[in-house]
Parts: structure tokens; C-alpha cells; sequence
């Protein structure tokens, strides 16, 4: 019966990719559904876009280290997945890379950037800090 079945169900067609629209900043936007680094996908993006995709790429770890720094520990220590340094490190370098876009500098968001690249470590414990003391986050 289901051989019957299936032959008249319509084939359901992609879409094809706008070209205006970005892969997901953390490069989970391909078929077979394996990620691509960021640097590679931000490095193939032109004009403003590549601001955009390092300043994301800070942005995404900040909230990752932030909010659920126990799921990164875990993960190092039941996977083999990179410590908290590694995304703390990776953030600040993606915040710097974003700062010293013209993007930055015409949005004036430079000066924070750089800040926030300088200071990531302290910016991620302040979030730590006020997840612990104001939010309920379960594991």
C-alpha cells in the first residue's frame, strides 16, 4: 500500500537561497547540516557584512559564556569540547575584528568593541553574576 501511496505525493522542492540572505552566524545553514568556523564564513562575506558577522559571533559567546558557562564545563569535560578560555578568547578576538571595521567606526560602536574585546573576561563575569543573582537558568 505504500509503495501507491508515495509515487502520487508531491516532491516537495527547495528553495533556492536568496542571495541576499546570510548563512547562520554559526554555520549551521548548509545541507548536510555540519557547521562551518565562523572565520571561514565571515571571511567570504563582503562590506558590511563581514562586521556584522564578527560583531554576532562576539555577541553569540558572550551569552553563551554568560548565561551557561556549566554547559561549556560540561561539555569539556564529557566530550573532549574546548574549555571556557577558548570561546572567551575567540569572542574578544571576533569583538577586536569588528571594532577595527569601518562599520564600526561609521556606527560609532568602535570605541565599545574594543572595549568589550579588552574586557571580555570581566563582561562575561558581570553576566555571570547577574544570571546567578536575577535569572533561573536550569541545566
Amino acid at each position: 500500500a505504500q509503495r501507491l501511496l508515495v509515487p502520487a505525493l508531491p516532491r516537495r522542492r527547495r528553495r533556492p537561497r536568496s542571495a541576499h540572505r546570510l548563512p547562520l552566524p554559526y554555520g549551521r545553514d548548509r545541507a548536510d547540516g555540519r557547521g562551518l568556523p565562523v572565520p571561514a564564513l565571515a571571511g567570504g562575506a563582503r562590506g558590511g557584512e563581514s562586521f556584522a558577522w564578527w560583531k554576532a559571533a562576539g555577541d553569540h559567546f558572550l551569552v553563551l559564556t554568560g548565561l551557561f558557562p556549566a554547559h561549556l564545563d560540561t561539555r569539556c569535560d564529557r566530550r573532549g569540547a574546548p574549555p571556557l578560555d577558548f570561546y572567551e578568547n575567540f569572542a574578544a578576538r571576533s569583538y577586536r575584528t569588528a571594532a577595527d571595521h569601518p562599520q564600526a567606526r561609521r556606527q560609532g560602536l568602535a570605541p565599545v568593541l574594543h572595549d568589550l574585546s579588552d574586557t571580555f573576561t570581566e563582561a562575561r563575569k558581570a553576566l555571570n553574576l547577574a544570571a546567578e543573582e536575577y535569572l533561573f537558568l536550569a541545566n
